[in-house]
């Protein structure tokens, strides 16, 4: 039985004081960031992974490729390799919301566990990448466009 999971937080200033929270109440948890923040570093004996912190939320100008999906996959493999193990995770990216999410429904999924009670990601394109199990599965959604919300470019005000 596994008594692992993944939790998800932000590095915002409005999200801070619950990752810290969660910081606090899983020290020995591993942490998988997308976006490498001074409070991940508070233990200087944690490992933090930041080899995604250069993997953004996809956009209409850059789609994630083969190589990003890879990327992501592959760090979820590593993370559901730390669930079975009996590691808690910290998914970690700048708002708690997309990436992070993702990465934890991904790692569950990944380790066999259930999802749950975990939350989804807003974007519908992160959310069906998380949930597919096998690298050439997830490499045939390239290029993974971003939420439809943010299909096209913002319009600029009128002035």
């Amino acid at each position: 039985m596994f008594l692992a999971s993944a939790h998800v937080g932000g590095v915002t200033p409005r999200k801070r004081g619950a990752l810290n929270k969660l910081l606090e109440a899983y020290p020995n948890a591993s942490i998988f960031a997308f976006k490498d923040d001074k409070c991940l570093r508070t233990n200087p004996d944690r490992k933090v992974n930041v080899e995604l912190e250069d993997l953004i939320d996809p956009t209409p100008e850059d789609p994630w490729s083969k190589e990003k999906i890879k990327r992501f996959h592959d760090a979820a493999a590593e993370a559901a390799e730390q669930l079975r193990e009996g590691k808690d995770l910290l998914c970690v990216c700048v708002g708690g919301k997309n990436r992070s999410r993702a990465l934890a429904i991904a790692a569950h999924t990944l380790a066999g566990l259930s999802v749950e009670s975990l939350e989804e990601p807003p974007c519908e394109h992160l959310l069906k990448l998380a949930k597919t199990t096998s690298l050439e599965d997830a490499l045939e959604l390239a290029p993974l466009p971003p939420p439809k919300g943010q299909s096209r470019p913002k319009r600029g005000r009128a002035e």
